[in-house]
């Protein structure tokens, strides 16, 4: 076998394809040119293309040259496949671009298709089983639109070619670039302008105004917020004059106008949409204003109610002043909770697939996550109407003693004495035993303490030395008047407690510390120890009480 080189052995493979398409085209387009007759572009001829040469392909195929589509075969002629017959339709044009000596792009009508010319030369043959009625629609006017996309190809070829055509495009794209640069100039200016002047007139009417300034506050966020806005606005038509330029360039040159026609029909299809959109919205939102509105006055007449039956200008049997805050709550959340189910059906968008996939997520995310925050929020409840607590009011619950500051619908929060602040979940307060120190009196918190005395003193003189301490302390009210009781006869010692009223429920702690001083004052000034006593063995002497001494005297300092 003779070796041949490179060249030989693509040009084997290359001159039997580029043959036998060459070949496949003419017999097609002798086919059919043998059975039409040319006629005017409004004429329909009256021979037909043999329906056995055509049959429906499962691929359709575009005809696209120069970035723009002609038209899409969906059918095989003469066992031609679409994809073969949109290859060779585009090396057919290609060919007849480069020998038609005009510009004219006719159409002869045959029995089953139609027939695009150029300078009276077949190019494109389009079938009616190429066009899909749901798909494309009309199957003339799927044959003219295909006629005028490549009457635009033809002409775009000559321009093209042409030198003075190419001049002028790179005239107009230059002088479209200088104006975008004085635009852009002009805005930069504008913006550093109106950015200081009016920044300016606006800080100094805030600070000469004292009304202004009360009602915006500090005059920084005002001026911060109009310079975002007007670096916003320039950079916004900066961006429009932009994407305007380059539209505007690439239509001035025939091989980039497809692009600026697509970028100039997307720009304004997406503002069609818009507008649309908004037009078709308008009914819809005007009935979700109107229920926002109505649901706002109600709110704002049942909150005027339930204010008055809280500083009790109005009385309501079946409202106690103690509830009103959760009752409001509850009714305010009940009314836009209804208002928004009103509304929903009306809101733009509720009623696609995406809004619908959002609703579920959300009702989703909420009730595997919200089950121990509506516990919580049950438990606010019970605290609220049951009126175990209030606020103001000294209580302890479990470990924690304190001042009641706040009962929300997750959390009730207590100021203690030593100025700290606990947060108790209201599962917690629900489930715990709660002390109530203040109930019983508006203005005063009970308090209670203990000691611990050997049975070798007195009783009544213990009771006489704690009530003397009681006396002693600023603070403790004097009616109802201190007690003392004793709560247990233990076996080394007996104990004491003293119970006594704070009038300052606000200075509790220093006033228990001023208790706790004067006891000891006291029974140091008897000569009593405060000691409990304990044993390992029997002591010296009997630990009881002469009787002689079983009542003795009160001793005071002198």
């Amino acid at each position: 076998m003779k070796p041949t080189n490179g060249k030989g052995t693509g040009a084997r493979k290359f001159v039997p394809m580029r043959l036998s398409l060459l070949l496949r085209t003419t017999f097609l387009l002798l086919v059919i040119g043998s059975t039409v007759v040319h006629a005017e572009d409004s004429t329909v001829a009256s021979a037909s293309i043999p329906r056995q040469f055509v049959s429906i392909a499962a691929v359709p195929a575009p005809v696209r040259l120069n970035s723009r589509t002609i038209v899409t075969f969906r059918a095989s002629v003469l066992k031609a496949t679409p994809a073969f017959r949109a290859t060779a339709t585009v090396q057919r044009i290609d060919a007849l671009l480069d020998e038609a000596q005009s510009d004219s792009v006719g159409i002869e009508w045959v029995d089953g298709g139609a027939i695009l010319v150029i300078d009276q030369r077949q190019a494109v043959l389009i079938t009616t089983q190429d066009v899909d009625p749901d798909l494309d629609g009309d199957f003339r006017t799927v044959a003219l639109k295909a006629r005028s996309v490549l009457q635009t190809i033809v002409s775009e070829e000559r321009e093209r070619r042409s030198l003075p055509h190419l001049l002028r495009a790179i005239g107009m794209m230059l002088a479209a670039t200088a104006l975008f640069a004085v635009l852009f100039l002009i805005v930069r200016w504008l913006r550093r302008v109106l950015t200081t002047r009016l920044t300016g007139s606006v800080t100094r009417r805030v600070d000469e105004n004292r009304t202004i300034r009360e009602i915006l506050g500090d005059a920084n966020f005002l001026r911060i917020a109009l310079s975002r806005i007007i670096n916003l606005t320039s950079w916004g038509i900066v961006a429009v004059a932009a994407y305007s330029w380059l539209t505007f360039s690439l239509r001035q040159f025939p091989f980039t106008r497809a692009w600026g026609e697509g970028m100039s029909s997307s720009i304004l299809g997406l503002l069609d949409w818009i507008l649309e959109g908004v037009l078709e919205a308008v009914p819809g939102l005007t009935i979700v204003l109107v229920i926002f509105l109505l649901a706002r006055l109600v709110v704002k007449l049942v909150i005027g109610i339930l204010h008055r039956v809280e500083h009790g200008s109005l009385t309501l049997t079946f409202i106690d002043p103690d509830t009103v805050r959760p009752t409001r709550r509850i009714i305010t959340v009940v009314i836009w909770l209804f208002a928004f189910a009103f509304a929903f059906p009306y809101i733009p968008g509720s009623d696609s697939e995406a809004f619908r996939g959002v609703s579920v997520l959300a009702g989703l995310m909420l009730s595997l996550g919200a089950s121990n925050t509506i516990g919580q929020a049950l438990s606010g409840f019970i605290l609220m109407y049951t009126r175990t607590i209030r606020v103001g009011e000294y209580v302890t619950i479990g470990a924690s003693s304190g001042t009641v500051t706040r009962i929300g619908f997750f959390s009730t929060r207590l100021r203690t004495a030593y100025m700290e602040e606990v947060a108790l979940p209201n599962t917690t307060v629900v489930g715990s035993t709660v002390v109530n120190h203040t109930r019983l009196s508006e203005r005063s918190i009970a308090y209670s303490t203990s000691v611990t005395i050997g049975y070798d003193t007195p009783w009544r003189l213990v009771h006489d030395m704690l009530l003397e301490a009681a006396r002693r302390t600023s603070l403790i009210a004097s009616d109802p008047a201190p007690y003392v009781t004793q709560t247990s006869l233990q076996d080394f010692y007996v104990e004491y407690r003293l119970t006594v009223l704070l009038s300052d429920p606000t200075q509790r702690r220093q006033t228990i510390s001023d208790l706790h001083g004067a006891i000891q004052d006291v029974f140091n000034e008897n000569g009593v120890q405060i000691m409990s006593p304990h044993y390992v063995g029997d002591p010296n002497q009997d630990k009881i009480v002469d009787p002689t001494q079983a009542n003795p005297p009160l001793r005071r300092p002198q």
